[in-house]
């Protein structure tokens, strides 16, 4: 089947393929394609919009007609953006209507991704838009096979699942641009070949794969691809990711970008020696699609391990040594700003990332921290409070950096009264270890600093047992004890119970209402600073801890969510620091185990701070 979509004077044909199973129709190219014996594209690694923000998507289309602007003066025929970066939108949005102009005035085709709204009543699709040298959307890919669930097993989906929600695609479109003819994929279905060859086999010369991961593009997927199906490729990914590259056939990586930010990278592929090598194509020849029956059909694989037993491999097997801690990064385009009008508990953009190992469904969450405060005042509040404002602002959003290789992120920030944090968290086979300095940049003594770093279990079903006070532990009488057996219930409180654990310290100086209205106090004295929760099926332990103790240690089991610290600094005199350490337990195992991994840190952190 084929669709003309033709904009005012533009060469534009868009082939589609045919349902599965029939045999695809090519289309002779045009004689002004085959006139072009190489081509110059440009490929852009950038950040980009999340959800509807409005600053933020305007920010974003900045950044993207800039790029375009530069491409075309590079003399490139086509510019590449990321999956997903200008959020979610219309087409006929203003913004987007800016990058339709913008790709008019320059004279050059752009592909660019976003979660198209498809219709009033909020469906959406996770589409590549094709636009021409005239400013049309000629045509959009939509993502065919959504990224569902944690890897290794992207198996069940999370019902919530925003890939799951969206309108998948039912196909594999080629389209013609008047110098060759390209087919899009977006992320996960780059990690099917079959996605590569059916795009093949309808025609496409050029492959365009777009991406929004936090990890490389694979230089490996693409030479794999490229060279079993005669085909050149161009990719794209967020800066929080890397690997945007343009390759050529057969199997060379012209060029590529290696580190987590931003970047552009431009060359010339040939079309003359492609187009031979596939007018005269051995392997296309020889293909026996008689035999190839089983990739037509849906093979239910997995069916021959059902006699095997449903557990993960155990920590220590080279499975999982290959896939240990996983850290995400919460990337703030455009910071949300604390406004008069909002609400108490109004979400405001945070400094935080997010992490999983390869058994746990969902992701943790550290806020990190969630508040900043010293003896000069609070600094940072990531949540609106009205009777609590920060004496002063950061001086610009910081930015995540992640090693590549380790998966180590690291931040600095600077506030505009003078105080500097930088932040380090690395993963290790069943560990993160944290590290937050704070640097006095001000003419006088400050003391006091403290923050206050939130790690949340809401978003991983396996450490998220919203009030069920039966699975989340604390030190108490020599041992891990349930906090069921020291909280009240929310029956017994009439709401959530958050909870002020009383430290050694704290029970001594702590003063406070037993009952804020908003905290429960409880007397009793939590031993050692460490809060701990059990996996449902209660194979795994979480463990979360600072070395410096606070008043209290406080939880919300309505979130919920675990806070141990870190407590106060001592003075910090100008131009010195305070530097804290942390841990976050992730172990198959019992609470003896965490037990002693956490007595030999805390021991650890003890010494080197005597030295």
């Amino acid at each position: 089947m084929w669709n003309n979509l033709l904009g005012t004077g533009a060469f534009v044909m868009v082939c589609v393929a045919i349902s599965a199973g029939e045999p695809t129709d090519i289309r002779p190219l045009q004689p002004e394609q085959l006139s072009w014996n190489a081509v110059t594209v440009a490929a852009v690694q950038m950040m980009g919009a999340r959800g509807k923000d409005q600053d933020a998507i305007r920010q974003t289309v900045d950044t993207v007609i800039e790029h375009i602007e530069r491409a075309a003066n590079d003399g490139a025929q086509l510019v590449v953006f990321p999956e997903t970066i200008l959020g979610n939108v219309s087409v006929e949005h203003p913004e987007v209507q800016r990058i339709l102009q913008a790709a008019g005035a320059y004279r050059i085709y752009v592909i660019i991704g976003c979660y198209e709204i498809l219709d009033d009543e909020g469906r959406y699709a996770n589409n590549a838009l094709v636009i021409d040298r005239d400013g049309d959307i000629i045509g959009r890919f939509s993502k065919v096979h959504p990224a569902v669930g944690e890897p290794p097993a992207f198996w069940p989906p999370q019902p919530d699942d925003i890939e799951w929600l969206m309108e998948k695609g039912d196909g594999f479109p080629v389209f013609d641009l008047d110098f060759a003819r390209i087919g899009i994929l977006i992320c996960y279905d780059g990690y099917f070949p079959e996605t590569y060859r059916s795009l093949a086999l309808n025609g496409a010369e050029i492959l365009v794969w777009i991406n929004d991961r936090l990890g490389s593009v694979e230089a490996y997927h693409v030479k794999s691809a490229i060279a079993h199906n005669y085909v050149h490729m161009i990719t794209s990914n967020w800066a929080h990711g890397a690997g945007t590259t343009i390759a050529q056939w057969p199997v060379e990586i012209r060029e590529t970008l290696t580190e987590l930010e931003p970047g552009y990278i431009v060359q010339t592929l040939p079309l003359d020696l492609l187009r031979y090598v596939r007018k005269n194509p051995r392997e296309f020849r020889q293909r026996r699609p008689d035999l190839y029956g089983a990739i037509g059909f849906d093979v239910p694989l997995w069916e021959q391990y059902a006699a095997m037993g449903d557990d993960p491999p155990v920590p220590g097997s080279a499975v999982w040594n290959e896939q240990p801690i996983r850290l995400m990064p919460i990337d703030v385009a455009a910071p949300v700003e604390r406004q008069e009008s909002m609400e108490d508990g109004t979400d405001l953009s945070r400094i935080g990332f997010r992490m999983t190992t390869p058994w746990m469904n969902g992701n943790l969450e550290l806020r990190f921290p969630e508040v900043l405060q010293s003896s000069m005042g609070f600094h940072f509040l990531d949540h609106y409070i009205a009777a609590i404002e920060p004496i002063g602002s950061l001086e610009t959003w910081p930015q995540w950096t992640q090693h590549a290789e380790t998966g180590a992120l690291s931040y600095e920030a600077h506030f505009e009264e003078g105080i500097s944090v930088k932040g380090l968290a690395v993963p290790r086979r069943d560990e993160v270890e944290l590290t937050l300095t704070v640097t006095n940049r001000t003419e006088a003594p400050i003391s006091h600093v403290q923050p206050n770093c939130c790690l949340l279990m809401g978003g991983a079903p396996d450490f998220n047992p919203r009030h069920d006070l039966d699975r989340m532990f604390a030190v108490i009488d020599g041992g891990l004890s349930p906090l069921s057996v020291t909280t009240p219930t929310p029956d017994e409180m009439g709401r959530d119970p958050w909870l002020l654990l009383l430290t050694p310290e704290g029970a001594k100086s702590f003063q406070g209402p037993q009952d804020s209205g908003t905290w429960w106090r409880v007397d009793q004295i939590a031993e050692e600073n460490l809060y701990a929760a059990i996996s449902r099926d209660e194979r795994f332990v979480l463990g979360y801890t600072w070395d410096r103790w606070d008043l209290t240690m406080m939880t919300n089991c309505g979130n919920p969510c675990f806070h141990t610290g870190p407590g106060p600094s001592p003075e910090i005199a100008p131009d010195q620091s305070y530097t804290w350490k942390g841990k976050i337990y992730l172990i198959e195992g019992d609470f003896e185990e965490l037990l002693a991994r956490y007595k030999a840190d805390q021991a650890k952190w003890q010494k080197a701070a005597q030295e």
